[in-house]
């Protein structure tokens, strides 16, 4: 009887703590689709996230990797978004190379592991729409705006960007997702 009933309750703690977990993130893309307006399309200054990476992938995920993906996302309980980075670096010329990161947001550096932190960076929301072929010519606009501003503020880049899907909307046979995309500088 006591197996059973501590059985129980450690499913219900379980779904507690999946539907608090469901709740913040709920409250999280609630504040970024308040604030949606007033960074789309704009460059603001703003530090990135403290992120630990816990894994990359290919762009073209293979089985194994998205098996990987996945045992990494529910051992931190959290939505497959949020979780994806896409990294990108870069050069005056043009982009040299792109890879997903997995992450997770955390408060603090731990003494091992590879952590994503940097206090300056161009910041903006931008909308990708489908089909994906858009996405080279979103990444090629955003080289060329970044370099721009850069210029423009004397500033030097980093070379490395970061784009996060924070939300995706479908109306009217249209995909669209809303990136937060950081670019560090110096």
């Amino acid at each position: 009887m006591q197996f059973l009933l501590e059985s129980k309750k450690n499913e219900l703690e379980k779904m507690i703590y999946d539907g608090l977990c469901m709740l913040k993130r709920i409250e999280e893309t609630q504040r970024f689709s308040m604030d949606l307006s007033s960074n789309f399309n704009t460059f603001s200054i703003k530090a990135l996230p403290l992120y630990r990476v816990d894994g990359e992938v290919s762009d073209f995920a293979t089985v194994e990797e998205y098996e990987n993906v996945i045992d990494i996302i529910y051992s931190n309980n959290a939505d497959m978004l949020s979780q994806i980075m896409r990294y990108i670096s870069f050069d005056i010329n043009g982009i040299n190379g792109t890879k997903m990161i997995i992450v997770d947001a955390v408060d603090e550096k731990e003494d091992n592991g590879v952590f994503l932190q940097y206090p300056k960076c161009f910041y903006t929301v931008r909308e990708e729409v489908q089909p994906p072929k858009e996405r080279s010519d979103l990444m090629a606009i955003m080289h060329k705006l970044s370099y721009e501003y850069a210029n423009e503020k004397g500033l030097r880049l980093l070379g490395e960007a970061f784009a996060i899907i924070r939300l995706i909307t479908y109306k009217a046979n249209e995909t669209k997702s809303y990136m937060e995309i950081f670019i560090p500088f110096e």
